[in-house]
């Protein structure tokens, strides 16, 4: 256990007297591509929710890779003291500090008339304890029970990190990332994380994001491509987002999940989390264990990973589930390349594709995009491309049949399903690539350091060997590949939890499937090994996570938010 001991040598933006705020700071217009509507900041006690959905937080710097005077990438300078404490992890809402109860008020009228709304103001640093410190808008929208005899609030993270969970809300979705029962049962919450969707999306220059660039370092050119298309990605995202681009850690993201909890005049927290929402899950449960609730870490993410470890494991894991698709397609006659040796016809159309891009003439430019409702995307797809788009679609089983499709007509020179989206002047719920980017980097070991870049060729060249088919493509890959250069030192690095603070909570239940693609089950192991009252469930079969598929695992879930009924550690459920 550790805190970082900050001592300031600078005026530090967000943590200073009489700070400036976003609604004196009048930011020049930002560049054409890739920015949102700047939105004036009211009282932070009653916040409107705008219908445009957007939301500046924070001044945005006056010029591209130029931040304004004292923000932190010009002016500050950071001592950080690693040492054996808990005082960072307890920094948060205390029983002195004043949290208004949230105000739900009428959505937009585009938004689901179930719908209510709701913005809530935290401190843009946690860290600061000044009366005065700036703050942030969170967006949030609540979905009311049903039921006559609610059961309280229950507060959703699908994961990411990036996506608007209010954006699947509002677009009628949410049966993705939660069930009829508890939709019945709770009220439920479900709040965009700060820098996500509209709450502060995090802003970036979206001509330096479309630009082409290699996505798999197979040489020294790419590699250095790369990082130059980081850095520039990076100052712009800077100078569009200012101090905010440094605060979307995930320990910050807990510490505003306190809040939220705090503001509902909840005692306890209920919280679901998939996928990267198990990360903010377990760090607030070491924050705060005695606040917590029912809490339920479905896809679970093992922060304590060092960056081989990561790497490896989730392209060990991408690759079993690839190798499942492959057989499953021998015996479905669903499969477009049913009785084929699709595992080589794979191999083929990657190492083709690398040779020459496939072509993808359903994608529209961004311009086109946003004219006629369709999709953005690259006009063209190489084979490393394919490859990593292709996680999503393993990603759920029942994608598999359309996958197999996507795969054919790419064969056939068609490769616009599996091309890459593009950023676009809709920012209406922010652009998820941005958030992801920002957040990735400020929560896993710095990649700023002399010899990064080798390091990391030196995992891919193994990866080659490990895993033939996908040779290490995975999102862990895109976050070590994209961190490298990345102008926000990392301030939530990995590191192990603390078994002391999280054996005062209660049980929390961890749900990993056997062949999950992106987070593998030694990670819901790992977690598990550090969090002493955890019970482990798992399902047998593939996909990621486990909730969404609407079986026995879903079923065991609901039970328990509902009902406190704990499966039995270790439990195998088929569905």
């Amino acid at each position: 256990m550790y805190e970082h001991r900050q001592k300031l040598l600078c005026t530090y933006p967000s943590c200073r007297e009489g700070s400036t705020s976003p609604s004196s700071h009048k930011p020049p217009r930002p560049p054409t591509q890739g920015t949102g509507r700047a939105l004036s900041m009211h009282s932070p006690e009653k916040l409107p929710f705008p219908d445009g959905a957007s939301s500046a937080a924070v001044p945005r710097g006056p010029t591209r890779g130029r931040p304004a005077a004292g923000t932190w990438s010009m002016r500050c300078i950071l001592t950080l003291t690693i040492i054996a404490a808990v005082k960072r992890l307890s920094t948060g809402v205390s029983a002195s500090d004043t949290v208004s109860p949230i105000e739900w008020e009428a959505c937009p009228s585009r938004y689901p008339s179930h719908l209510d709304c709701a913005r809530l103001a935290v401190p843009l640093d946690h860290n600061c304890r000044r009366s005065n410190r700036q703050r942030i808008r969170l967006g949030m929208v609540r979905a009311k029970a049903t039921a006559s005899k609610p059961l309280g609030n229950l507060v959703l993270n699908p994961g990411g990190p990036g996506s608007s969970i209010v954006e699947i809300f509002v677009k009628g979705r949410q049966d993705e990332v939660v069930g009829p029962e508890l939709l019945h049962h709770y009220n439920v919450i479900a709040p965009d994380p700060r820098g996500v969707g509209i709450s502060s999306p995090i802003q970036c220059n979206a001509s330096d994001y479309n630009r082409r660039v290699p996505s798999y370092m197979a040489s020294q050119a790419d590699l250095e491509a790369r990082v130059a298309w980081n850095r520039a990605l990076g100052e712009s995202c800077a100078a569009m987002t200012g101090p905010l681009l440094q605060h979307v850690d995930t320990v910050s993201v807990a510490k505003d999940l306190d809040y939220i909890r705090k503001a509902l005049g909840d005692e306890k927290l209920n919280f679901m989390g998939i996928s990267y929402g198990t990360q903010l899950g377990s760090q607030y449960a070491e924050l705060y264990p005695d606040r917590v609730g029912k809490m339920v870490l479905d896809g679970v993410l093992d922060h304590s990973q060092n960056s081989i470890d990561s790497l490896m494991t989730e392209a060990v894991s991408y690759e079993d589930s690839l190798k499942g698709f492959f057989q499953w397609c021998n015996t479905t006659t669903d499969c477009a390349f049913h009785g084929q040796d699709l595992s080589s016809i794979f191999d083929k159309l990657v190492d083709g594709a690398n040779e020459k891009s496939i072509p993808a003439p359903g994608c529209l430019s961004p311009g086109d995009a946003i004219k006629t409702g369709g999709v953005a995307c690259a006009s063209e797809v190489t084979g490393y491309e394919l490859i990593a788009n292709a996680q999503d679609d393993i990603s759920q089983s029942s994608l598999w049949i359309s996958l197999s499709k996507s795969l054919r007509e790419a064969r056939e020179g068609n490769a616009t399903r599996l091309s890459s989206r593009l950023a676009t002047d809709d920012t209406s719920f922010g652009f998820a690539p941005f958030s992801h980017t920002a957040i990735s980097c400020l929560d896993w070991k710095d990649q700023a350091q002399p010899g990064a870049g080798k390091s990391l060729m030196a995992r891919l060249m193994a990866a080659r060997v490990l895993t033939p088919h996908t040779r290490g493509l995975s999102e862990t890959l895109d976050i070590q590949t994209s961190c490298i250069g990345w102008p926000a030192p990392a301030r939530n690095p990995p590191r192990r939890l603390s078994r002391e603070r999280l054996a005062r909570a209660p049980p929390i239940l961890l749900v990993s499937a056997f062949h999950d693609p992106s987070t593998s089950v030694t990670w819901a192991l790992g977690l598990r090994e550090q969090m002493p009252t955890a019970v482990n469930i798992f399902r047998d079969g593939f996909g990621h996570t486990s909730y969404w598929d609407y079986g026995d695992t879903q079923k065991a879930i609901d039970s328990f938010f509902i009902n406190g009924d704990m499966p039995a550690d270790l439990a195998v459920f088929k569905t």
